[in-house]
């Protein structure tokens, strides 16, 4: 079985294109799947998004009473899937906004198929890139994921903020039976950077697919803190420097 996970904060305009153009593609190519949406707080309409669709999706919605950020976001999704999910089933995290390109979804599965445990759809890798991003947020991001690299050392990674990822379910349950509370500590934006550092203490096959982030799709402003973002990862790395020496 495939899970889809999508983290949505005020995302109803987004899901409302998203969700019928994801459901038509899945159909006739994936058996069995089911899309879990994780709603941290949102104020818009997010919760009430089945009713908006003629035919019905394979669709659950999980909504925190009040925002709680990133990091609870995830917590809670893999919650979800630890308890739901079979040791044979895959699991994708993929942007509410609609900037991730779900035509990826059968290479994303293909890879897993292969053995791998983790597959990333990275804009760092050759044929990977960004379209219509604002230069501001693009330097960013681009100096980061070097600094990330050259930091923490993972070969296989060279996209480490991007929250389009491909997991299998086992790693997943391995990895809330190992750290449990402590797989996740961020609250905010870093948490996606800091499971996949504790999840390549637990698996080396890791593999990155190209993938174009294309923000001409989205409908709205980021709700990336980045001031915040920066010093949280700044916080990060120190830590991590410090229990390595």
């Amino acid at each position: 079985m495939l899970w889809i996970i999508l983290p949505a904060y005020n995302e109803e305009k987004n899901l409302k294109n998203l969700l019928p153009e994801l459901g038509a593609f899945l159909d006739g190519k994936i058996d069995d799947y089911k899309i879990l949406i994780i709603d941290d707080g949102s104020v818009d309409s997010t919760k009430k998004l089945p009713q908006y669709f003629e035919e019905p999706l394979p669709l659950e919605i999980i909504s925190h009473e009040i925002n709680k950020g990133v990091g609870e976001v995830f917590k809670t999704a893999f919650a979800a899937v630890g308890r739901a999910a079979g040791e044979k089933d895959f699991v994708i995290v993929m942007e509410a906004d609609g900037t991730s390109d779900y035509t990826l979804i059968p290479n994303i599965i293909r890879e897993l198929q292969n053995g791998n445990d983790i597959v990333i759809a990275s804009r760092y890798i050759k044929g990977g890139a960004y379209k219509n991003f604002p230069l501001k947020r693009h330097l960013i991001s681009l100096a980061g994921n070097m600094v990330l690299r050259f930091l923490l050392g993972n070969k296989k990674i060279k996209d480490y903020t991007i929250f389009y990822r491909g997991y299998k379910a086992s790693l997943i349950k391995k990895a809330l039976a190992r750290y449990r509370e402590r797989l996740i500590t961020s609250k905010t934006f870093l948490a996606n950077t800091e499971m996949l550092h504790n999840f390549t203490k637990l698996t080396d096959r890791i593999t990155e697919i190209p993938f174009i982030y294309s923000y001409d799709r989205k409908i709205g402003k980021s709700k990336m803190p980045i001031i915040k973002t920066l010093f949280d990862y700044l916080g990060f790395l120190f830590v991590v420097k410090l229990k390595n020496k």
